[in-house]
């Protein structure tokens, strides 16, 4: 059959009405998604606990959360673009320096590249974190995000911990020193009892009683400078390795199986070093005791190498023992307070705690490498303040 004309035309008309319904089908489509994906964007937008508003290139404000409303009792009428600046006087009217906050705003705004972030007090008590970003749509500036938490309970348990700690490290300094006098008496008491009784007994009971008044001391003493390490500043000084080192083995001079200790020392001759010598003191003398604690007895002596040295604008420390190492799975464990990774461990497991806290007070980072029975590696880096002043 051939089709006339009229039919073709027809034909023609019923196709492109099938597109033309297929197109808009389409675009439908299209746009439920969209709006599908918005109402999705507004849900999480105002799921979340921060107040968010989203402020365009022309600082017109394209939206705000409930948070956002709730956090700052924005009534209705303020929500309109056109009162954005009544909306941001209301907010700075409460606040405790609500001028300082606009000026803020305002200088925030006139950027498209810069990043903010403040700490609005107002003037009900509560404290609120302020963050401001750019954001970018194809590497074209569309705007700001501005969000803000509630930091108050937060600041506030912060205050109190910091109290709490005050109050711990007076107790702990009082406690400390109010125990030290009777126990300076009762270590002088057992020295004159061993020198006056004659039967071994009694004495062998009065050198227990004096070993364990030593270790009462000796966890005081640390005790005190775990507190002092928290509290005082740190104290910048040209740094003498050599002298620092030989204060250290004074402490230790006196412990069981010191005499074994076969130190070396290698000290670059060309360093000039400026940091705490203090905090250094500590550090070596506990990494010592460590190494003569944690001693393999079936080694004639123990071996200490400390290696100093200088790396760009840091100052390298490395303490290497032939003791009997670490085992991998309490590696990370080590510089915890009290940790006791070994059956051997009699001390008070300060001493490592105290060596990452007085590296990390000057500014140090240490890295430990140990196998077990072959030996352990310390590895600190400290930045050196005469290059960096």
């Amino acid at each position: 059959r051939v089709w006339n004309q009229d039919e073709i035309q027809y034909i023609n008309s019923l196709s492109d009405i099938i597109s033309l319904v297929l197109e808009i089908h389409e675009r439908k489509k299209a746009e439920n998604e969209i709006q599908r994906a918005y109402s999705l964007i507004i849900s999480v937008f105002d799921a979340v606990e921060e107040g968010l508003m989203v402020v365009g290139s022309a600082n017109q404000t394209l939206e705000c959360n409930n948070r956002f409303i709730e956090m700052f009792r924005v009534p209705p009428p303020l929500l309109n673009q056109e009162n954005r600046r009544l909306r941001i006087r209301y907010i700075a009217d409460q606040l405790e320096d609500g001028d300082d906050f606009m000026e803020k705003i305002y200088a925030v705004e006139a950027s498209s590249e810069h990043k903010f972030f403040d700490v609005l007090n107002l003037r009900d008590g509560r404290a609120i974190e302020q963050i401001s970003r750019p954001f970018y749509v194809q590497g074209k500036f569309m705007g700001r995000i501005w969000s803000y938490r509630d930091i108050t309970k937060r600041l506030r348990a912060e205050e109190n911990l910091r109290s709490v700690n005050s109050e711990l490290d007076t107790f702990i300094y009082r406690a400390s020193h109010d125990i030290k006098g009777p126990l300076a008496r009762l270590r002088g008491i057992c020295n004159v009892a061993k020198l006056t009784v004659t039967d071994s007994e009694s004495s062998e009971y009065f050198n227990m009683l004096d070993h364990e008044s030593k270790k009462l001391d000796s966890i005081l003493g640390k005790l005190l400078v775990v507190k002092d390490l928290k509290t005082n500043k740190v104290k910048i000084e040209k740094v003498d390795f050599n002298s620092v080192i030989n204060k250290s083995l004074k402490f230790l001079k006196y412990i069981q199986d010191f005499e074994k200790v076969n130190l070396k020392i290698q000290v670059d001759s060309t360093l000039e070093f400026q940091s705490d010598e203090n905090l250094l003191e500590l550090i070596f003398m506990n990494l010592i005791d460590n190494a003569i604690q944690f001693r393999d007895e079936h080694k004639p002596t123990i071996n200490i190498l400390i290696d100093i040295f200088k790396e760009n604008n840091f100052v390298s420390i490395r303490l290497k023992d032939n003791g009997i190492g670490i085992d991998e799975n309490i590696i990370h464990n080590i510089f915890d307070m009290h940790f006791r990774g070994h059956e051997r461990s009699t001390g008070t497991g300060l001493g490592l705690y105290i060596v990452k806290t007085a590296a990390d007070a000057l500014q140090g980072k240490v890295h430990v490498r140990s196998k077990p029975f072959e030996g352990t590696d310390f590895l600190f880096s400290f930045p050196n303040r005469a290059i960096l002043k």
